[in-house]
């Protein structure tokens, strides 16, 4: 990895917390250099840019996430994190929707399980005892 670049880390910290992404629910599965880049750049660089609100940002990141059919993994950390940002389960299910025909209808089916799995209570990382 490229070094890291300390003020820009700095401000991805505090965009992390300012939308409830922390190091846990975050980055637990990623090597750490890899974790400290994305916070740097994505985060310190991308997300602090004007023009979006983080409320946008973090809407138009699931719906990448969806159509590009994503791990439960990657979607699960940003429906935590949506409500934070005022983004409603009504919202995102619907985002699904639309993303579906988009992307392709199993990609839509897959991140709705994803989410009824996040919202009864399953978080990144753990084992899943039933997938519905």
């Amino acid at each position: 990895m490229p070094p890291i670049d300390q003020k820009r880390y700095e401000e991805g910290l505090r965009i992390k917390r300012e939308i409830g992404n922390t190091e846990v629910t975050v980055s637990a599965h990623l090597d750490k250099d890899f974790s400290d880049y994305t916070t740097a750049e994505l985060y310190g660089t991308v997300f602090n840019r004007p023009g979006l609100s983080l409320r946008d940002r973090e809407l138009i990141a699931m719906t990448a996430l969806v159509a590009q059919g994503a791990t439960f993994e990657n979607m699960a950390n940003h429906f935590l994190t949506a409500p934070n940002v005022g983004i409603s389960d009504l919202e995102i299910r619907e985002m699904i929707l639309q993303t579906q025909y988009y992307a392709g209808w199993s990609k839509g089916a897959n991140a709705t399980k994803y989410l009824n799995r996040v919202r009864r209570g399953e978080r990144p990382g753990a084992k899943t005892v039933k997938d519905d």
